[in-house]
């Protein structure tokens, strides 16, 4: 599948075509695949806040959900699966 790019010309305002851009073909469930990969991360990124009592404001909920991104990324490589939280 490809997908053509036209840009306009600024000294004559006539569009050209360049080269067609390659894009990849969807994979089969990748939306439900990051659907329930972003759930995972929202659930550690949750569990997280909640071990520090909800204090903070956005610095410390963005850092629980780039921590709780590569801790679930780490598992999903690993083949592990969501880690179990207490």
């Amino acid at each position: 599948m490809t997908t053509k790019v036209s840009t306009t010309n600024a000294e004559t305002g006539k569009q050209k075509k360049s080269a067609a851009a390659p894009r990849k073909p969807p994979v089969a469930g990748q939306k439900h695949v990051d659907a329930e990969r972003d759930a995972m991360i929202a659930e550690a990124a949750y569990y997280r806040a909640e071990a520090r009592n909800f204090c903070g404001g956005a610095e410390e909920a963005l850092a629980d959900w780039v921590d709780a991104e590569a801790e679930i990324d780490g598992a999903l490589r690993k083949g592990r699966g969501l880690p179990k939280h207490k």
